[in-house]
């Protein structure tokens, strides 16, 4: 109740920055850029991890489910993926197979390699409904 009202009273205030107090700033080291890369490469290491998964349940109809890919298979086609997510990108060229492959064993992010994605998973970038 405390945080409440301080965090109302500084949004009240015409002097404070809303953005600060709301703790929406970005600090050094972090910028807007680096977040939309950082959610389209968590998207592409979510297509990739639902690629080679070989469990058909989220499918309407499991047994009319494409087989699993390889990794190598999965990788190769997710290049072509990186190349339409990060078009505008001034280092695009740095999105081949090679680079996603080393993305893909980042032992500090192996949570990306999960197919199944829920709300409490760090650095989830999906929108996740509020169960009442």
């Amino acid at each position: 109740m405390e945080w409440l009202r301080q965090t109302f009273s500084a949004l009240s205030n015409p002097d404070r920055d809303v953005l600060r107090v709301l703790g929406l700033n970005y600090t050094a080291g972090h910028s807007a850029k680096k977040e939309l890369a950082a959610q389209k490469m968590d998207f592409l290491m979510h297509w990739i991890a639902g690629a080679i998964a070989e469990d058909a349940s989220p499918y309407t109809d499991p047994s009319d489910s494409p087989p699993p890919l390889s990794l190598e298979q999965a990788l190769t086609k997710a290049t072509l993926i990186a190349k339409s997510l990060f078009t505008n990108d001034p280092q695009s060229e740095k999105y081949d197979k090679d680079y996603i492959r080393k993305c893909w064993y980042e032992q500090h992010k192996s949570y990306r390699q999960s197919p199944y994605r829920g709300p409490y998973d760090p650095n989830s970038y999906y929108a996740f409904p509020v169960d009442d």
